[in-house]
């Protein structure tokens, strides 16, 4: 595939034209480059990596792309590339003209773990503001950075969004059980599942973010992932999880009590709900052993405790091949589900006589 077209025109259709690949080791250069503005040096190198094509190592984009795509004014963006320049960022190519600029950036290592970024974060959506420019009119620099480090940690399996183990919500108050045994039928233990509205997160990723000094170290990180939130960089999906444990497996994607998330998955979460609520009804109330003030979840009686969990995800997503492989799981587990669901109620109602 060829290199992007010229000063902030569309890039060509072909592979890797949908995403740009981000070295880790470059973005860390890029927030110690000595700069005067640390949101825009930055935003220009996004852009500038943005319209390299499949290759990755040389663009078409300028100061103009930082202009039309992000509003950077020109002077600016110009001052932002002399200091990647000087950084060793950016080199100007033998065919470089003030006219028509081309740029060379450093090669990208292909054994290394990199950042896949959608190009749509700096050209926008149809008939959306660019997430990157939103994060500019914000004036937080650290804003930019967690939301780079955030599509770093994305996980392609099934959430395609942040692992748990990373950035949790949805939990209930530290100390109490987010799920409990509410009954038995036949081969089916019935769970009763809560939500709250605690968060957690972990990691490495966090430390930019947490003022250790501080009288509440985690006030800029929430208030960031708030921003974030504002702003449409990043969404919460609910999913649940075949566990308690920060490895535990998704199951399927588990909107909230509202029905405000998963529209894809509703039917199946339904199905499941239904079926555990219309199999909880035949029990005596003596052997109902929790009030049931969650959602109702079947699962063979073998299943360890599951767990509602809300994983953070990305508003705009490269269309990477692992990107599409774990929309293919996602599918898959949804249609899985509701047809399993669907079925055990069908059979097992028949079956079952009042009060079993």
């Amino acid at each position: 595939m060829g290199e992007g077209k010229g000063s902030g025109g569309g890039r060509r259709a072909g592979t890797g034209g949908c995403f740009f690949v981000l070295g880790r080791d470059l973005w860390e250069r890029v927030w110690q480059a000595e700069t005067g503005n640390r949101m825009t040096l930055a935003l220009v190198w996004l852009v500038l990596l943005a319209g390299t094509g499949s290759g990755h190592a040389r663009t078409r984009w300028s100061a103009k792309a930082c202009e039309t795509h992000l509003g950077i004014g020109k002077p600016r963006a110009r001052k932002a590339i002399d200091e990647l320049i000087a950084a060793g960022l950016v080199a100007r190519s033998a065919g470089w003209t003030k006219l028509r600029p081309v740029y060379d950036l450093p090669g990208l290592d292909r054994d290394a773990d990199a950042i896949f970024l959608p190009v749509a974060l700096v050209t926008g959506l149809a008939g959306e503001t660019p997430v990157l420019r939103r994060v500019r009119e914000t004036g937080d620099p650290l804003a930019l950075r967690m939301l780079i480090d955030l599509y770093g940690l994305v996980a392609t399996d099934a959430t395609h969004g942040v692992p748990i183990h990373a950035y949790r919500g949805g939990l209930v108050q530290a100390g109490e059980q987010d799920s409990a045994l509410a009954g038995a039928v036949g081969s089916w233990h019935l769970w009763s599942l809560r939500s709250g509205i605690f968060r957690l997160a972990g990691g490495s990723w966090t430390k930019a973010h947490c003022e250790a000094e501080a009288e509440e170290p985690w006030r800029s990180f929430w208030a960031r992932i708030t921003l974030l939130t504002r702003i449409g960089a990043v969404w919460e999906e609910g999913w649940l999880f075949d566990g308690q444990s920060l490895d535990a497996e998704p199951i399927l994607p588990f909107g909230a009590d509202d029905g405000s998330d998963s529209p894809d998955a509703r039917a199946a979460v339904d199905a499941m709900t239904t079926a555990g609520v219309r199999l909880l009804e035949r029990l005596p109330a003596d052997r109902i052993t929790d009030d049931g003030a969650g959602r109702i979840v079947p699962l063979l009686r073998h299943h360890q405790a599951p767990a509602y969990r809300q994983i953070l995800r990305m508003r705009v997503e490269p269309d990477t091949p692992g990107r599409r492989l774990a929309w293919k799981a996602r599918c898959a587990a949804i249609a899985e589900a509701e047809t399993r669901h669907e079925r055990m109620l069908d059979e097992m109602l028949m079956g079952l006589p009042a009060g079993v």
